[in-house]
């Protein structure tokens, strides 16, 4: 039934072929198909329907291929995915189908109709699913069967499958006969299978299932062949003799278990010396067929067995076999390896008695005694209380009966290494081994060593670079000149270096502390970074810095004065202006006695100097905090037209009389002598010089005694400029020079 619906399947995919191409022909074709394939196989309608499939105009071939073997409707052995006609089982019905099958677009469904669709039915139908025209056909005759061999039922009905098929076309059907050669151990679900011109391309399924004799069979598995042989009208086909398959059957009786006694399997002792033990082994019932046992020793360093087998048979089976076990010395003497457990092993029973076949008897368990003497070590110890600090030390103490001893194990940097006393100690200095450190020590006595002796002592590991912490306080914006304090620690250090930039004397240092405080005095650089370079026991660094700021000075200096220009004999105010200075020295020119000797450097500052007469600069010589030299000066100049007006004014002569009393000039200049007749009086006074002399000669008494030539000059220049106009015009009409010097 499987081959028919294999063949449904096939008739579908082969309409889907047809149906995705179209178009008719009347024509009819004979002979060769393209590639060699003998169309004499087909009925002439099928020729018919290979013409109009090959037909170029209608392109099926090209669409599908020549033996509709696929492409864009898929190969057609895909049987599972194209089954669309399931009853397409002959000619007819597959005309009607294919009739209808056709597309709508972009072929016309009645473009292949009556004897076109049916004779294209009829190729389809012969060639493909009768296979007159698949590889094959008619050629390379052969059965096959898959497996022949390996396959196995069993006495529960359990079944094995195999396959036979042909390999060609027959010209004729083909019948294989199928017969079990022991029906009392397998059957075979049918008798004959028959190729046909249908159905030869599918292969045909035999079972076969195991049959119950009810028995205990002396072979568990029990074999069969099934034989296989094959007739036909076929001539190649009736030549051929199919290969036979060979089963075994598992018989599921299940055998009594045989019983085989081992006496005693425990306790039994041997001696490097060749002392001997023994022990029996016999069996619990009489065996059908002989029963051995395979014995060995599982150390024959330390024991040998004897006989290597025991066999038994349906006479001895009752009566015990003595086994004997001999000890073995040590192969190299003296060793003294102590008491060795070994044992004797019991091979499983070989038998062609099921029941005691595979048996396996117990093991019998034995010691050979040492017949060496050993030293003792019976201390091994270490002064260690806890790990020991990286490049530390132990001291080793150990003491043993033997005549001396080997270190071994951990060297230690080379101190544990070599021959030593039979009982003493060792200190082990700078240990570098993080981790542990496993001391073993073996003494000897008699060329016999001891049993090795181990210590373990646990190195801390290596220390990671030391742990530095560096404070400055205060660390920013420090005042020019002024200081800091550090603060340091340290972790896992062993030694410090200080350095500094700029260069600090006060805190560079080969050798500092691992810890401290220290006051930093006049610092002055913009940045002063102190680093502190630290290093533990191996010589691993960690280097850290901190970075002081100091605020730098800005001196400067501004002296302003009140006034540019001031009148004779008045004052005038001198301010200055600093910033960041220590010290600050006036000086003037000429020397005025109130601007001398050391002056404030407050932010602003001021002085009065009164009764200024010459004009004068004035000077201010300072010292910034940074030690720069600022100098600032201004000067002040007197009033040439002033100074007159003052003499004329002021009570300066013998602080009785001025040129402005009544009695002189009077304010006005309008009383006493010159009064406003220059006119008259030029006519005596021609020159400058004869002006000021009339003044001097004028002066009251005990006034021209202290008026002199430069007085008289700017008495003069006051009267004539404010008294008589500034008419600048002698006596003679020529020009006076004024102000006169």
């Amino acid at each position: 039934m499987n081959g028919i619906l294999k063949c449904f399947a096939f008739v579908a995919i082969i309409t889907s072929v047809l149906s995705a191409c179209g178009g008719e022909s009347s024509g009819e074709s004979t002979g060769t198909m393209s590639g060699g394939l003998d169309l004499s196989l087909l009925s002439e309608a099928a020729v018919r329907g290979y013409a109009i499939y090959q037909d170029p105009t209608y392109s099926c071939a090209a669409c599908h291929g020549n033996l509709g073997e696929g492409g864009p409707g898929g190969p057609v052995n895909d049987f599972a995915t194209y089954n669309t006609c399931p009853n397409c089982v002959d000619v007819a019905t597959l005309t009607t189908y294919n009739e209808a099958a056709m597309p709508f677009s972009p072929y016309d469904p009645a473009t292949c109709v009556g004897t076109c669709a049916s004779d294209v039915s009829a190729y389809i139908f012969e060639g493909f699913i009768q296979g007159k025209v698949l590889p094959g056909a008619n050629n390379n005759p052969a059965i096959n069967v898959n497996p022949t061999s390996g396959l196995m039922t069993t006495e529960a009905m359990g079944m094995a499958s195999f396959t036979v098929s042909i390999n060609s076309l027959p010209t004729d059907d083909v019948t294989v006969s199928l017969a079990s050669s022991d029906i009392n151990e397998g059957t075979v679900n049918t008798a004959t299978l028959t190729f046909t011109d249908t159905n030869w391309t599918q292969p045909q399924t035999v079972m076969v299932t195991g049959v119950d004799d009810q028995l205990l069979d002396l072979q568990l598995d029990t074999p069969y062949t099934i034989m296989i042989t094959a007739t036909s009208n076929d001539p190649d086909y009736a030549a051929i003799d199919p290969a036979d398959v060979s089963l075994v059957n598992r018989d599921d009786e299940v055998p009594g278990q045989g019983m085989i006694n081992v006496n005693p399997t425990s306790g039994l002792v041997t001696n490097e010396d060749a002392q001997t033990a023994t022990f029996t082994v016999v069996l619990g019932s009489q065996p059908s067929d002989t029963v051995t046992v395979g014995l060995s020793s599982s150390n024959a360093a330390e024991g040998t067995v004897a006989p290597a087998s025991l066999v038994f048979d349906n006479v001895n089976y009752a009566t015990p076999q003595v086994v004997t076990v001999t000890g073995v010395d040590d192969a190299a003497n003296p060793m003294v390896d102590g008491n060795i457990a070994y044992s004797i092993v019991t091979a499983a029973a070989v038998s062609n008695d099921r029941a005691f076949d595979g048996v396996n008897p117990s093991d019998v368990a034995v010691t050979n005694n040492d017949n060496d003497v050993q030293p003792v070590i019976s201390q091994f110890t270490s002064d260690a209380v806890g790990d020991i600090p990286y490049g530390g030390m132990v001291t080793l103490t150990w003491v043993s009966d033997g005549d001396a001893c080997t270190a071994g194990g951990a060297t230690a940097n080379g101190q544990w290494t070599g021959a030593l006393a039979a009982s003493d100690s060792k200190t082990l200095t700078n240990l570098t081994t993080s981790g542990v450190n496993t001391f073993t020590l073996i003494c000897t006595k008699g060329g016999i060593d001891s049993v090795p002796a181990s210590l373990n002592v646990t190195v801390e590991a290596a220390p990671g670079a030391p742990m530095v912490n560096l404070t400055a306080n205060p660390l920013m914006n420090l005042p020019y000149n002024t200081g800091t304090t550090l603060t340091w620690s340290t972790t896992d250090a062993v030694s410090c270096v200080a350095t500094s930039n700029p260069a600090n004397v006060a805190w560079d240092n080969a050798n500092k502390g691992l810890m401290g405080t220290q006051v930093i005095n006049n610092l002055t650089a913009a940045t002063n970074t102190f680093t502190l370079t630290c290093a533990n026991v191996i010589g691993v660094t960690t280097a850290v810095s901190v970075n002081v700021t100091v605020v730098q000075p800005n001196p400067t200096l501004d002296l302003t004065a009140s006034a540019a220009t001031i009148d004779e004999g008045r004052s005038v105010v001198l301010t200055w202006n600093t910033n960041d200075l220590v010290s600050c020295d006036a000086v003037s020119v000429p020397a005025n006695a109130q601007w001398m000797g050391a002056k404030g450097v407050l932010a602003t500052q001021n002085q009065t100097i009164d009764n200024l007469f010459v004009s004068t600069t004035f000077t201010l010589n300072c010292v910034g905090t940074n030690a720069a030299n600022l100098s600032d000066n201004v000067t002040v100049t007197i009033n040439p037209m002033s100074t007159g007006e003052y003499l004329y004014q002021t009570e300066t002569f013998g602080g009785v009389f001025t040129c402005a009393n009544a009695a002189c000039h009077g304010p006005n200049g309008d009383m006493g002598v010159l009064l406003n007749n220059k006119a008259n009086l030029c006519t005596t006074y021609v020159n400058t010089t004869g002006v000021i002399n009339k003044i001097v000669d004028t002066m009251p008494i005990g006034f021209a005694a202290n008026c002199g030539a430069d007085c008289s000059t700017k008495i003069f220049n006051y009267m004539f400029m404010n008294f008589y106009g500034g008419d600048m015009t002698d006596c003679e009409g020529g020009a006076l020079p004024l102000p006169i010097p």
